[in-house]
């Protein structure tokens, strides 16, 4: 069974973000799942969502936090969670159509590429990983580390898809191409309207759905 798994931590996400990306996932992938939340905060939800603390919370001072996420490659980890394979998703995700053969690859890592505009190939809106593969990214991680890499070009690239990106550089994944997009970045079209093919659609950066509730097909899907 596929376990998805998005990361909560200070006050931007409040519990709705949480509860419209588990119904999101219910309408639109139709097999069994689970639905994991690491957070340092306690989520108000039901029996759906299974709750766990972030481990590595001195992390979340480092730059933006999403060093933590690193955690999901520690093959103890994900014992501790009895997980077999995960899709990691940004809570501020908006699910459009049908995902359910988007994880039937058989790459035991998959990012999505590109979808925004610095020039790190990686976004890490949307990961899935097969338990036990590529255990060095996390193994081979410290905050120092990560911080090298993060500005070993002379400009700051981001946090986690930067390691991703120097660990797994031939790493497979999606693109606009599979449906799956950065809202108004590269392959996006011109205008506001959701892409013909879209079945998810990503906000990285500072855009947010919850402040374009005026767009129909944000209205209709972020519920």
């Amino acid at each position: 069974m596929i376990t998805f798994v998005t990361w909560r931590w200070g006050t931007k996400y409040g519990d709705r973000y949480v509860l419209r990306l588990l119904r999101g996932l219910e309408r639109n992938y139709h097999r069994a799942f689970r639905f994991v939340v690491c957070t340092d905060i306690r989520v108000a939800s039901g029996p759906d969502v299974i709750q766990t603390g972030i481990s590595d919370r001195e992390l979340l001072g480092v730059d933006d936090g999403c060093y933590v996420r690193l955690r999901m490659f520690d093959r103890s980890w994900q014992r501790s969670l009895d997980i077999e394979e995960l899709v990691c998703v940004d809570l501020d995700v908006v699910i459009t159509a049908d995902i359910t053969d988007l994880f039937d690859d058989a790459a035991p890592f998959k990012i999505l590429h590109g979808g925004h505009f610095i020039p790190t190939p990686f976004n890490g809106s949307l990961m899935y990983l097969q338990a036990g593969a590529h255990p060095e990214v996390w193994s081979a991680f410290t905050a120092n580390a990560g911080r090298r890499v993060s500005r070993a070009s002379g400009k700051y690239l981001g946090t986690d898809q930067t390691w991703l990106a120097h660990m797994i550089p031939d790493a497979h994944g999606w693109t606009f191409a599979d449906g799956v997009y950065g809202f108004k970045k590269p392959g996006w079209p011109p205008g506001d309207q959701l892409p013909a093919n879209a079945r998810i659609v990503a906000f990285p950066g500072s855009a947010d759905p919850e402040a374009l509730t005026g767009l129909d097909w944000v209205r209709e899907h972020w519920r």
